[in-house]
């Protein structure tokens, strides 16, 4: 990765902003010990909850609610009613204002009775998924999988607070120059890789640049580009 790239100011200070964000959908959670779970709504509390549910199957594949087979279930057992569905239909303005009867063979049914149907028996929605992917994920799973046990091995480090063994030197300074000064000693990396971090640039935001323009990312497509590392290991 050749660091020769010219990087003005203002296209540092563009990728920062981007990169910042990029991160936004990621609910902040330190420190690690006193959690025992991530809301995957938690950095998307300024939509409303239905585009947030929406936003979060796209990102992250997450599911902000129960399958639609607990809620049939849950019809079935009584828990929920009818009378429930249709409080939830007129309170949301479902059934509007248009022809509320309808001809289907030889049956007149209300639009209410046909979207019972459905609520009841209709074709599930498809389980969210990650629609951002990396050019790792689409060239090769095992490229992918490096950069992910890559990616963690270096954040636990960094972020390990008393319970490692050892413990990383130079955090300080931030985590990108303590990792590019250690990474490209790291003997578990292939010679080429190591070399290739020998040259990264001091400054991260250089880096960034260099490697969305390496990768093809235009300055455009570069927010969503790091939603889509991001999103492969919200933790």
């Amino acid at each position: 990765m050749s660091a020769a790239v010219k990087d003005p100011a203002s296209a540092r200070a563009q990728v920062r902003s981007e990169a910042n964000l990029a991160g936004r959908f990621l609910s902040p959670v330190w420190p690690i010990e006193t959690f025992i779970a991530i809301n995957p709504l938690g950095g998307l509390e300024d939509l409303p909850f239905g585009a947030a549910l929406h936003r979060a199957g796209e990102l992250l594949g997450a599911r902000g609610t129960m399958p639609e087979s607990w809620f049939r279930a849950e019809h079935i057992n009584g828990r929920i009613t009818d009378e429930d569905l249709l409080g939830v239909m007129h309170g949301q303005g479902v059934l509007g204002s248009g022809p509320q009867q309808l001809r289907l063979g030889d049956r007149t049914l209300s639009a209410a009775e046909l979207l019972l149907l459905d609520l009841h028996a209709g074709e599930p929605l498809p389980s969210p998924a990650r629609r951002l992917r990396t050019i790792a994920e689409h060239t090769g799973g095992e490229v992918a999988e490096t950069v992910d046990s890559q990616t963690a091995k270096w954040c636990a480090a960094f972020l390990d607070a008393g319970q490692a063994g050892w413990r990383m030197p130079g955090r300080e300074e931030g985590f990108y120059l303590a990792w590019r000064r250690l990474a490209r000693r790291d003997h578990s990396l292939p010679a080429a890789a190591r070399t290739v971090l020998r040259e990264l640039p001091d400054n991260p935001e250089q880096a960034l640049l260099v490697a969305l323009e390496q990768l093809g990312v235009s300055s455009e497509d570069a927010r969503e580009y790091m939603q889509a590392h991001l999103s492969r290991l919200p933790g």
